[in-house]
């Protein structure tokens, strides 16, 4: 894994890290490795490289090495979100939103927590299955419609 962390050249760090992923029939969280793989997986996705990246979790056909670019994506999203603008954050959002329902449960809290952290909390809640009903945006909206009916005070 040293050898492979310690390429320069982003291309073919990549194309070894998702090979050395795809090749590992361990579950993900079973894999004492998994953690440095993500990690240096995630450190690939500056500027340019972040869009494209981000369009590999739809490409990648190999389970494993998906799974891997969708959880270093989330770790992008958790510890570094400065470096996603708010176009890669909106489209974060949108992707990990139509992956969530095929993802592992470990995967899930992960990709939920990464959307906490860019789209909101409504957007994770949703994730996680809570109901609809009871969205930070409802209640704000409610509360503006009570505020706005509250009698004005005489002049």
């Amino acid at each position: 894994m040293n050898d492979l962390l310690s390429q320069d050249n982003a291309p073919t760090k990549l194309t070894l890290l998702l090979e050395a992923a795809a090749a590992d029939p361990s579950a993900p969280d079973k894999d004492p490795l998994w953690p440095e793989l993500v990690q240096g997986l995630s450190t690939i996705w500056q500027g340019e490289t972040i869009g494209t990246g981000m369009d590999l979790m739809f490409t990648e056909s190999r389970p494993r090495a998906r799974d891997a670019l969708v959880s270093s994506f989330a770790k992008l999203a958790l510890e570094r979100t400065g470096d996603l603008t708010p176009a890669h954050q909106q489209k974060l959002s949108e992707y990990f939103i139509d992956l969530h329902g095929k993802l592992p449960p470990y995967q899930k809290r992960e990709v939920e927590a990464a959307a906490r952290k860019i789209a909101g909390n409504d957007v994770a809640n949703l994730l996680e299955g809570k109901s609809p009903d009871n969205l930070e945006v409802h209640r704000e909206y409610d509360q503006a419609l009570q505020d706005n009916q509250k009698p004005v005070a005489a002049q």
